[in-house]
């Protein structure tokens, strides 16, 4: 008795020992990963490979294998994906990684979107993760049950993994958007609502944007409505179904570092403009003094006259 309409009310779904997926629960859950959920499924121990295999390639998964009832142990975890990464300090301080009694091999192809989380020593995945649409679908080799998977019992795999599985969708939600650019907003629809029409009102201005429904979800655009960076207030036009603050910053291109040569940049000024160097090592000040009003030599001819003068002194000296 799965109610399919409150399937986007939550962040992760765990399908977890289903003996068959039927048609319409397919459907479903892939409306439900392609608008931006997280869907883990372990596979019964007496899983109907047909009904799997007909619904994994529907979402972007590679297909069930055979099952194999031999122990094995995994060897690696991909502390570099978003489920695993700043989770652990020290993967090599005595993390105990799952084992199995019976497991269902993958059929992994040249083609296959399969990123591994957790791996077999003989190279297959243990957890795999494949994205389709918004959302994700994690895909485990092994029954979740304790009699052939150790995973539950690894808590400190088990319980950071569920969290980060839960926001991984959310986890490249911007939480600012350039003015001008081309950034869309995306926000859940309530169902049954019709069309959504929302207003966007902040820095003395307030507009309605364009939106459009996306399965479960609505895309704003803002684009061409919005031209002051600052703080908005996002709200529905009718009712007070939503409320939330959006941060728009300009574009960060004015921030360019990279620059001309000198020779391109002299070239671009013409010969009104003097160029220094930056590489220079001299004082600004004497610099500037030197552009405007040329290399002043008079400390040298004073230093000069004095020593001739200490010189004809001495001569004198010498020949009266």
């Amino acid at each position: 008795a799965i109610t399919y309409s409150a399937l986007s009310d939550y962040e992760l779904i765990i399908a977890n020992d289903l003996a068959d997926i039927s048609s319409g629960l397919a459907a479903e859950l892939k409306t439900y990963i392609a608008s931006g959920g997280n869907l883990l499924l372990f596979p019964s121990y007496e899983a109907n490979l047909e009904s799997y295999n007909a619904f994994l390639p529907l979402v972007g998964a590679d297909r069930l294998l055979s099952r194999e009832d031999d122990p094995a142990e995994t060897r690696s975890i991909n502390t570099q994906e978003f489920v695993f990464n700043d989770v652990f300090e020290n993967t090599s301080a005595n993390l105990k990684l799952p084992r199995t009694k019976a497991r269902f091999r993958l059929g992994i192809g040249a083609s296959s979107s399969a990123e591994p989380l957790i791996s077999y020593r003989d190279g297959q995945p243990f957890l795999a993760k494949y994205t389709e649409g918004l959302g994700h679908l994690y895909l485990c080799a092994s029954p979740l049950s304790s009699d052939y998977n150790s995973l539950a019992g690894e808590a400190e795999i088990f319980v950071p993994m569920l969290y980060k599985m839960a926001i991984s969708s959310g986890s490249d939600r911007k939480i600012a958007y350039f003015v001008e650019g081309d950034d869309q907003i995306r926000l859940p629809r309530n169902q049954g609502e019709g069309d959504p029409i929302f207003r966007i009102s902040g820095e003395g201005r307030e507009f309605i944007p364009g939106a459009r429904n996306i399965g479960e979800h609505v895309l704003l655009s803002i684009s061409e409505d919005l031209n002051d960076a600052g703080f908005y207030t996002l709200s529905a036009a009718r009712g007070d179904t939503i409320g939330q603050i959006l941060a728009f910053n300009y574009d960060r291109r004015e921030s360019d570092l990279s620059c001309y040569r000198i020779d391109k940049l002299a070239e671009l000024a013409g010969p009104q403009v003097v160029i220094t160097d930056g590489t220079s090592v001299a004082n600004l000040t004497v610099l500037i003094g030197e552009k405007s009003k040329g290399v002043q030599l008079w400390r040298l001819f004073l230093f000069l006259a004095l020593g001739f003068l200490a010189s004809e002194s001495l001569l004198l000296r010498i020949l009266t």
